[in-house]
């Protein structure tokens, strides 16, 4: 399973959502993630601007903004 975390730099909330994707980790070896920069492409920019950190699978968004461990744990498991 690969997620994709919408962020930009200087985002608190990124990095505790990448923290948290970190953690999760462990207890799901078979979880990857990874982090695009919404701020290399004019596109992502406009979608995902005011709502960063956004973790995607498959084109759905899981969690977005102020995101907490279990909900992000929740999704992740949902979607397995």
């Amino acid at each position: 399973m690969e997620v994709v975390v919408y962020t930009r730099s200087v985002c608190p909330l990124c990095e505790i959502v990448k923290d948290y994707l970190e953690i999760l980790k462990l207890e799901v070896p078979s979880l990857e993630w990874k982090e695009v920069d919404i701020y290399q492409d004019d596109e992502l920019l406009e979608e995902y601007q005011i709502r960063i950190p956004v973790v995607v699978y498959q084109d759905q968004v899981l969690a977005e903004g102020n995101v907490e461990y279990d909900f992000l744990k929740k999704k992740i498991f949902e979607n397995m």
